[in-house]
């Protein structure tokens, strides 16, 4: 049963829209989907290493396309769009010993922001390893092999990276957080069998996304109820959590 909170009305008052509005019931917002199942993917990212076998290999992407799932766009694919930049690094390899094939070394560090636009939604996020973090990469270069030429062959492969997405719809800012699995590589040779490719899809670990907060004025009055996830006890901590999340700039 819905309780209304409204003060007594004297008889013969007539209340204006403002105050009927007050007496209504919250109405809950709709919580947008999460990031499960969304995927990006590029067919020619741009992808560059900086390489040294022997300690730490460096390896840089920026990604740009159209985004899958539960946030993407329709044909003809020009109402949405997806941007992600990143940045790897891989420890020792063991050098290239012909062939072909390249022995990867592990990644040590991975750090990337994004972002995805579609008519409904923009999502800004972050991504970084974590201790369950699982992944390895190439960063070697190569000069004269009879197989390959002149090449150059950077790779990354990395699960469970976590993330981090604030999701801006008509009913609200969200948040959202998981893992994700990211895929990028560049090969190029003098002999003509170049590709780049960048693939990445999300796993939330959340079944709907929080509803958070952005400014002082959402605290105020019972504003603060309406984000019933973070346990705010009144408007003050709800401004606490306002000022500490504000993004910076």
């Amino acid at each position: 049963m819905l309780t209304l909170m409204c003060r007594p009305v004297r008889r013969g008052v007539v209340l204006g829209a403002a105050a009927v509005a007050a007496c209504l019931p919250a109405t809950a917002m709709a919580a947008p989907p999460t990031l499960t199942g969304e995927t990006l993917s590029e067919l020619n990212p741009s992808v560059a290493g900086t390489c040294d076998t022997a300690a730490t290999s460096t390896i840089s992407f920026q990604a740009t396309g159209f985004p899958f799932g539960p946030y993407e766009t329709s044909y003809p694919y020009d109402t949405g769009s997806f941007t992600e930049t990143g940045t790897a690094t891989v420890g020792a390899q063991p050098a290239y010993q012909g062939g072909g094939a390249f022995s990867t070394g592990e990644l040590t560090a991975f750090s990337a922001s994004f972002e995805i636009h579609t008519p409904d939604a923009t999502i800004t996020g972050v991504k970084t390893a974590a201790t369950s973090t699982q992944g390895s990469g190439v960063c070697q270069e190569v000069s004269g092999d009879p197989e390959i030429g002149e090449a150059q062959a950077v790779f990354v492969d990395a699960m469970g990276l976590q993330y981090e997405a604030r999701i801006v719809t008509a009913e609200g800012t969200f948040l959202d957080h998981g893992t994700t699995y990211v895929h990028v590589d560049r090969f190029t040779t003098d002999i003509g069998n170049s590709f780049a490719t960048f693939s990445e899809t999300f796993e939330s670990a959340l079944t709907e996304p929080i509803r958070i907060p952005i400014t002082v004025r959402d605290c105020q009055g019972r504003g603060f109820r309406n984000f019933p996830a973070l346990g705010f006890k009144g408007p003050r901590a709800c401004v606490a959590y306002v000022e500490h999340s504000a993004p910076e700039g």
